[in-house]
């Protein structure tokens, strides 16, 4: 996990905030925007900040793969 301890609230929320928006993008497929996601939310719950979770699409539950992307370009046509 990431050391978060010595960002603000208001900065944890906004890096929050940022993936929430970079899910929402074709270039966010990725795991890893689950997994920081995932390290800030445990700094957030440590400190007791209140946040709308994520509503993560289903393909970032698995593993990564190209194409993925492009199945995504496509239904997003």
């Amino acid at each position: 996990m990431a050391d978060f301890a010595s960002l603000s609230d208001h900065f944890i929320l906004r890096m929050y905030e940022f993936i929430r928006h970079e899910v929402l993008s074709v270039a966010s497929t990725r795991l890893a925007a689950r997994q920081r996601a995932d390290g800030l939310l445990q700094e957030i719950d440590r400190r007791g900040l209140f946040y709308k979770p994520i509503d993560w699409p289903e393909h970032h539950n698995t593993r990564w793969h190209p194409e993925d992307d492009l199945k995504l370009i496509v239904l997003n046509a």
